[in-house]
């Protein structure tokens, strides 16, 4: 049995700095990146070995690790991020170090100011859920330089945070360290407890490094059936883990790879990636599903065909009706019409008005048109980037399908990564949204080339690139570029499907608004 632990703690972080303070300690910053109003990216090297930390302090997923990746930058960056270039870019790490007991790291820096004097400076990132924070401040006064997030009185009564005032811990946990403790403090405090839960409870009130979660599972860890019968073994098991000094005892309990950055990147970096990637994917699909909706209610319109062909004829009955309406009828009814009769412009001017009527409504009933196909369009435009946000796998994608919707000046515009294939000599594009499609058509795409697509459905865009020599593809190939879009299509399910394909010269893009729409000519179908 292992600690299930659902957020990152003391004991972990300890490991953490054990493992990479001789990295550190000494390496200069050589980068400072905020890709979120959550994360800052340092980027340390030493001995010519560069390594980013990600520092988290998302509510629910905060952490520090070191990672390969890092997220897509914004065009400009955020106040704290300029910050921290400010005051500690090229600046030496001479300590790394976590607080005893406390969810903080300490960066240590010596840094110079612009005369060039020594100014000592401290990075420290609590990592305390809800109240995490990163905070610069000098060493030397304890003024704080700036916060990720600002902590005022209204925020706080008990401990405030912003730029200008001194920096301080949390308040001290009424709580020992389980080495200054005897056996007969550990024994008389449990004494009495006969359930697992009831024991962690009251061992996590008094002794530091030790949650009630983790202790119900290293007590089950000890094998003991009944605590109280032998507790020196559980007393001993805490003991051991406090002292940090056996490493991969402390992981066996865990569970953890050899490498305590691994445990992190599993437990909480990919956490909180896939929650920040279906939190996107979410948004939006909301946003999408509201232009959907809009089109809908365009389509769902009444038409007003029968109230243009109802003016007509009351306009041709009356003219046809003259001889029997006097000047003081108020109707004239004719099998069973009963037409209104204006008594004061009589019976002629009032068949003229239902021919100006009928002309209006004509002429609004063409303009109607032309906005229903408009919407019918763009609804199956929509229809497919929904498609190709369900579809989406990575970050990327998603941020690829945000900048359709995106009408900042500062919005980063990323280049498309297209997918390519090299299928038997035959090069083939394959764009999974909006964006890659419009990449492929503008950019890739030549006249001669094919594009492949489902047949009145959501899939992607194919491009098949025509060969050197001209030659027309043969069957195998497109029927293999034919499977490839009913696999990236909502035909993928389906037992039969029916794909269209043309040269890229017999397309043509309606508009530029709408990202990868296209009008086709000169298809033909494979069934697949």
């Amino acid at each position: 049995m292992s600690i299930k632990t659902t957020k990152i703690d003391s004991l972990i972080l300890k490991m953490f700095e054990i493992e990479n303070k001789d990295f550190l300690i000494g390496s200069y910053l050589q980068k400072v990146r905020q890709p979120s109003k959550s994360e800052i990216i340092l980027t340390f090297r030493a001995g010519g070995v560069v390594k980013n930390i990600s520092i988290n302090i998302a509510p629910e997923f905060n952490y520090i690790a070191f990672v390969q990746e890092v997220s897509q930058m914004p065009k400009i960056a955020p106040m704290f991020c300029m910050l921290l270039r400010k005051y500690l870019q090229s600046s030496r790490l001479v300590d790394f170090r976590v607080v005893d007991y406390e969810r903080i790291i300490e960066f240590h820096f010596n840094s110079y100011d612009e005369i060039g004097s020594l100014s000592p400076l401290c990075l420290a990132v609590e990592l305390m859920g809800k109240h995490s924070n990163i905070i610069l401040y000098n060493k030397k006064t304890n003024l704080i330089l700036g916060c990720a997030h600002n902590i005022s009185q209204e925020k706080s009564s008990v401990r405030e945070l912003w730029g200008g005032i001194k920096y301080s811990y949390p308040p001290p946990q009424n709580k020992i360290d389980i080495l200054n403790d005897s056996f007969g403090g550990f024994a008389s405090l449990i004494y009495g407890l006969d359930e697992p839960e009831l024991i962690a409870n009251a061992i996590s009130k008094k002794y530091f490094y030790f949650t009630k979660k983790n202790l119900e599972e290293i007590i089950i860890y000890t094998g003991l059936e009944n605590v109280l019968e032998e507790p020196v073994i559980l007393f001993e098991v805490l003991q051991k883990i406090s002292k940090m000094s056996d490493l991969p005892f402390i992981k066996k309990i865990y569970e953890m790879p050899a490498c305590v950055n691994d445990f992190i990147l599993e437990n909480f970096v990919s956490k909180f990636t896939n929650n920040v990637f279906l939190k996107k994917q979410n948004k939006l699909r909301r946003k999408v599903e509201a232009e959907i909706a809009k089109r809908n209610r365009v389509l769902s319109a009444p038409t007003s065909l029968e109230k243009q062909e109802k003016y007509k004829l009351w306009g041709d009955l009356i003219f046809a009706n003259l001889y029997n309406i006097s000047h003081t009828d108020e109707f004239l009814i004719v099998d069973d019409e009963k037409i209104p009769i204006d008594k004061k412009i009589g019976a002629t001017a009032t068949a003229q008005k239902y021919y100006k009527l009928y002309q209006k409504e004509k002429q609004g009933a063409k303009f109607k048109e032309e906005f229903f196909n408009i919407a019918k369009s763009e609804k199956e435009y929509f229809e497919e980037i929904l498609f190709d946000i369900d579809e989406a796998e990575t970050q990327d994608e998603l941020d690829e399908i945000e900048t359709l919707f995106a009408h900042d000046k500062n919005n980063v515009q990323l280049k498309p990564k297209v997918q390519e294939i090299n299928h038997n000599g035959w090069r083939i594009y394959i764009g999974k949204n909006a964006k890659q499609n419009d990449y492929l058509l503008s950019k890739i795409a030549r006249g001669e080339d094919f594009w492949f697509h489902a047949l009145n459905a959501p899939s992607c865009h194919l491009i098949l690139k025509q060969s050197n020599d001209k030659k027309m593809p043969d069957k195998d190939i497109l029927e293999y570029c034919a499977r490839l879009v009913k696999e990236n299509s909502k035909y993928k399910n389906s037992g039969k499907s029916s794909i269209i394909y043309t040269k890229r010269k017999y397309l043509k893009k309606p508009t530029a608004k709408q990202l990868g729409l296209v009008i086709y000519s000169m298809e033909t179908e494979i069934v697949i």
